[in-house]
């Protein structure tokens, strides 16, 4: 019934234009506001103990299972996990055991929040977009994610982030131990992120390219 619909990542995009043969898609990514809101950590300071972290809604596509378990094997490792759902009552009990695991419930602070972190860990099994990713960005922390639609849009593997395979614990743990041991890569990751924010997802850079495909239109 449209002419033309916008479109948050780029399988969606070549999907419904192959699905009606024209080009009725444009891509236009999903933006957060300006970086001059966000509060930076000093990632020339890392903490004592290494901290990875995770947001979203506590629902099963998201895939807090799956790093949960892997910080299970990890105990020199801290696990903070903002957000709330119906599965948070089964992960305290899952996690309550575990001292190196903490689920924090609905959180207003994201910048208290993503100060602890070390490195951010998306690990949807679905994810249209992923605006968690590029909050992490935004404020300097390094990020690894599954391979979904929109994190494959966001993140440029050993420029920006990493990769990891959908359930591939055993992956995820190898990737926390070398990052945990040597952080040269985390610092590439964190400048490297904040360049690609200001880049491509501020609300200016977002403007901007909603007007030029609309001249395009």
């Amino acid at each position: 019934y449209v002419n033309k619909v916008f479109a948050v990542n780029t399988p969606t995009t070549k999907f419904i234009n192959k699905y009606f043969g024209l080009e009725k898609a444009l891509l236009l990514p999903n933006c957060i506001d300006n970086i001059k809101n966000y509060v930076f950590k000093d990632k020339g300071k890392f903490n004592k103990t290494f901290t990875i972290g995770a947001m979203g809604r506590l629902v099963n596509k998201k895939g807090f299972d799956f790093l949960i378990n892997a910080c299970k094997q990890l105990k020199d490792v801290n696990l903070i996990l903002a957000g709330d759902g119906p599965l948070i009552d089964l992960y305290k009990k899952d996690t309550n055991q575990f001292k190196n695991i903490k689920l924090l419930g609905w959180i207003k602070n994201k910048n208290n929040f993503f100060n602890k972190l070390d490195l951010f860990c998306s690990c949807s099994t679905v994810e249209p977009f992923g605006i968690v990713i590029i909050e992490a960005m935004a404020r300097g922390i390094p990020v690894i994610s599954t391979k979904c639609n929109g994190p494959l849009d966001i993140i440029k593997p050993n420029f920006n982030g990493l990769f990891i395979e959908k359930d591939n614990i055993i992956q995820l743990k190898n990737y926390i131990k070398k990052f945990k041991k040597d952080r040269t890569i985390l610092k590439k990751f964190s400048k490297n992120g904040i360049n690609e924010y200001k880049r491509k997802y501020t609300l200016n850079a977002y403007s901007k390219k909603f007007f030029y495909l609309l001249d395009k239109i």
